[in-house]
């Protein structure tokens, strides 16, 4: 499916995205490699190659009806993806499944996952945005960046105190943020708290950077697929992306 989109992709897609280190890192193909090293799992590097190889251009109108397609088989595979988290998440609860990670991870990706599902609803359906989903998206955006900043602290090897402190603080930054989310859905709050987000990002960003390099180098360690490291630099850039783009089309 991944590898049909992306060859469906080039020279349909901006410049501004692939530039944007939301789909590759300049770290993804060290970090795979990393990765296949330690575990015995299936990573699809070409799916990387193919995504690096990408040409920008734009999409014709009548291409839109393969769009729709693509955007339904997506849902399909999010919604097999929920099912499977929600099924592991009982196994847990239930005390039948051990993790060698916390809980959370799981209940992370599961709210991720519903998320991105409610997103592919509203864009299979032609649904658009308002202040209040902009507001919402938001919040969830801001508890998830928490969420990689609580986990990074605690799975950083312990004798790395920068890290610990770099990850600490920013896990203070994002809490002070959701405590700004009040329900009061007016244009100087939403740019407010979009002005801040994008501001605390753009250092997360740097600090998410910085860590995925020392890991790709080996200069530290920590309870993680190395994968995943990369993985929360990509959705941090996503998160900037897509918070800029809603704010600018309202």
């Amino acid at each position: 499916m991944f590898k049909k989109l992306l060859i469906f992709s080039n020279k349909k897609v901006s410049k501004s995205f692939l530039d944007s280190d939301i789909l590759f890192t300049e770290y993804t193909k060290d970090i795979e490699i990393k990765t296949l090293k330690y575990f015995d799992i299936e990573i699809d590097i070409n799916l990387t190659e193919l995504s690096l190889n990408l040409i920008p251009g734009n999409i014709e109108f009548n291409e839109m009806k393969i769009v729709k397609e693509y955007t339904k088989e997506l849902l399909e595979l999010v919604k097999k993806s929920i099912d499977l988290l929600e099924r592991i998440n009982n196994y847990i609860k239930n005390g039948t499944m051990f993790l060698t990670i916390y809980p959370l991870v799981i209940d992370h990706m599961l709210n991720e996952n519903n998320l991105l599902k409610d997103t592919l609803e509203r864009l299979y359906n032609d649904i658009g945005v308002d202040p209040t989903y902009i507001y919402s998206l938001e919040y969830y955006y801001t508890t998830f960046l928490k969420e990689h900043s609580l986990l990074l602290k605690n799975l950083i090897n312990p004798k790395n105190e920068n890290e610990i402190n770099n990850s600490n603080y920013y896990l203070d930054k994002y809490s002070d943020l959701l405590n700004n989310f009040n329900n009061d859905i007016s244009p100087y709050s939403l740019n407010t708290l979009y002005n801040n987000c994008q501001s605390i990002t753009n250092n997360f960003k740097s600090f998410l950077y910085n860590t995925t390099n020392i890991v790709v180098e080996d200069a530290t360690n920590f309870m993680l697929l190395p994968l995943l490291i990369d993985h929360l630099l990509r959705e941090s850039n996503s998160y900037i992306k897509n918070l800029d783009y809603l704010y600018k089309s309202n």
